[in-house]
């Protein structure tokens, strides 16, 4: 027992000066009082930091912290408080030997808002959901494309896609420093999980597919910014896997870990809110299309012809057309203010109406035979565990050899692999019955 103790509210009080042995030592009192935030439960409103408000403005005429900020207490799933004699209990150990540090960091940060919670443990599916869905985007990366992590570096010249993403990139940043610098960390989470799933994974990787082999090099640097920015930005949230897919990617003079990086810098000259939109907009219009076409049994794989998009000013889209057209698979968009004359399946999605050509000449539908065959085989590849970059022999034959013939270059080089006939038992695929093996 401290002898001369005045009252235990008082002392709490007074701790944070207390604490930097003020006033023997007023150094420390001035470059680390007030400070930048108390964290502590919700009963500390009328318990500690009030106790500190009433001494701090007895003794300095203001606030003795910058920010305060709150936590609930984990509850089991029925929101009952946690005890061993009732044993309902989950420690952070069983967590982390289930799962992992980051996984329980993760899911803590997203589900915190400052109220008490009930632990789930299903709820870690959408955690390993997210994690499963950024490896592989970084894998995909890594396999492809080459990327090196800390390169730096000028960037080279962008396409339309490209621009839209490193803009929401830019747009990601200044909204989870914001988040960071106001203690709102599960809006940071929901931040940068929307880019990674939606925007990223989603919508960019599936967009930029085509152009892995024609400009790798140019790719490469676009994912090797994009990735490296966010993972500075999910680095407090997850440190484990930010290092360790850092350490495995970074270019030999990167600095020794990605925790001695600051967070990345705005960029403004990135910044296209209006190409952003224009983004939602295509990414709306697809899902409608998308919908049309089952509607049609027509699948997603296959070319269409036209897509006219009527919105009112008729320049709603701007530069991105040909970013539609890929992600509608047809050969072109048209946007316009006034309805088209012609026989098209009509919808409508985000204040825009759309009309879908849906007819098929005999050369459209050997297109579609063929994206059918390229699925078939690209299957097989799977099937047999075979690395994307390994050329292997296609035995193949078909009830229509001229078919063959005409698409046996963009076979090869779609599938990666080196064309040998050879007859065997047949499968119908839409029109004709062919024969495959590897």
């Amino acid at each position: 027992r401290v002898e001369g103790g005045l009252d235990v509210w008082f002392d709490s009080g007074v701790s944070s000066w207390a604490a930097l042995s003020y006033p023997g030592k007023k150094e420390l009192f001035e470059k680390f009082w007030p400070a930048d935030l108390n964290l502590e439960g919700t009963d500390q409103f009328r318990g500690w930091w009030n106790s500190q408000i009433i001494t701090s403005t007895i003794c300095f005429d203001r606030a003795p912290f910058k920010s305060i900020l709150t936590h609930g207490i984990v509850l089991d799933l029925g929101k009952n408080k946690m005890s061993k004699s009732k044993g309902n209990t989950i420690t952070p150990g069983q967590v982390i030997e289930r799962f992992n540090r980051d996984f329980m960091r993760y899911y803590l940060v997203k589900a915190s808002r400052g109220e008490d919670m009930a632990f789930d443990f299903n709820a870690f599916r959408d955690v390993k959901r997210f994690y499963n869905i950024l490896w592989n985007s970084l894998n995909y990366a890594a396999m492809y494309l080459g990327i090196e992590l800390g390169s730096g570096g000028r960037l080279p010249a962008l396409e339309p896609e490209d621009k839209w993403l490193l803009s929401r990139l830019n747009s990601l940043n200044k909204k989870v420093r914001k988040c960071y610098q106001k203690y709102v960390f599960h809006e940071a989470i929901e931040e940068m999980e929307h880019f990674v799933l939606e925007d990223f994974s989603r919508t960019y990787i599936k967009l930029v597919r085509n152009r892995a082999g024609k400009n790798k090099e140019e790719l490469k640097k676009v994912f090797s910014k994009v990735l490296f920015d966010f993972l500075r930005l999910f680095a407090p949230v997850s440190p484990h896997f930010a290092e360790f897919a850092f350490q495995a990617l970074k270019v030999p003079s990167a600095r020794e870990s990605i925790h001695l990086y600051q967070l990345p810098e705005l960029e403004k000259a990135f910044s296209d809110k209006r190409l952003e939109g224009a983004m939602e907009l295509c990414r709306a219009i697809s899902q409608e299309v998308l919908a049309m076409r089952s509607e049609k049994k027509l699948r997603l794989r296959w070319p269409l012809k036209k897509l006219v998009v009527v919105t009112k000013s008729g320049r709603e889209l701007g530069v991105l057309k040909g970013v539609l057209a890929r992600m509608c698979n047809v050969r072109s968009v048209e946007e316009t203010s006034s309805k088209p004359i012609g026989e098209f399946a009509v919808s409508e999605a985000a204040d825009s109406r759309l009309f879908l050509d849906v007819s098929a000449d005999r050369q459209l539908k050997d297109e579609w035979e063929f994206r059918e065959l390229v699925r078939r085989v690209q299957e097989l590849r799977k099937q047999k565990k075979l690395n994307p970059s390994k050329t292997v022999e296609l035995f193949i034959s078909c009830s229509d050899d001229s078919f063959i013939k005409k698409y046996s270059k963009e076979l090869e080089a779609e599938t990666n692999t080196k064309l040998k006939q050879k007859d065997g038992p047949k499968q119908k695929l839409l029109e004709r019955e062919f024969y495959i093996s590897l």
